[in-house]
């Protein structure tokens, strides 16, 4: 069951419905096979519709208490209009939150591949750097990474990387954007 103008919902079993006391209120709905060109086509196939349904009625002892044709009913002309300026919005929200994860995935994924980077080019600087201390020496020691040397040197960037956003937003939030915005340097 559905009440199109303050827009309720009802759901029943078939023994529910069978223990309904009143009368049955059936509602309608039509789709035109070819819709009418113009509001005034419309009513009148909204007239010849409305004689077809009180001959209908007529025919098998029923009675019409409502008839509210698709061009004055609120709800269908509310809702279509309402959904329009909404929809609008919506298609607005969409494109800058695509926008913002667009943005956080390429940082995300470049900061990544740079602290990728940063482990690898480390681990190699810190292996030269032990060759060549060690090659002043008579002996040898090997210098080793184990796999979570590597683990631990990619949080660390990250630590570090974090560190350093959280002061460029201390610092940001002392600028005044009044005045930044403002200023053309």
């Amino acid at each position: 069951m559905f009440d199109a103008l303050k827009f309720d919902v009802a759901m029943v079993t078939e023994s529910g419905f069978e223990r309904l006391d009143q009368s049955i209120h059936y509602t309608y709905a039509w789709r035109y096979e070819y819709g009418p060109a113009n509001e005034k086509e419309e009513k009148r196939f909204s007239d010849d519709f409305m004689r077809a349904l009180l001959t209908q009625t007529v025919v098998f002892e029923n009675e019409i208490e409502d008839y509210v044709p698709r061009y004055a009913n609120p709800a269908i002309n509310f809702a279509t209009e309402d959904m329009g300026s909404y929809m609008v919005y919506f298609q607005i929200l969409c494109i800058l939150l695509s926008a913002v994860l667009i943005y956080l995935l390429s940082t995300t994924m470049i900061l990544i591949v740079s602290d990728v980077v940063s482990v690898i080019l480390g681990a190699i600087v810190m292996t030269q750097a032990w060759r060549v201390i060690m090659s002043g020496n008579s002996g040898w020691f090997a210098f080793v990474i184990e796999p979570a040397g590597y683990v631990k040197m990619f949080l660390f960037v990250l630590i570090g990387y974090l560190f350093v956003m959280i002061l460029d937003f201390a610092r940001i939030k002392k600028i005044p954007m009044g005045e930044a915005l403002k200023s053309m340097e």
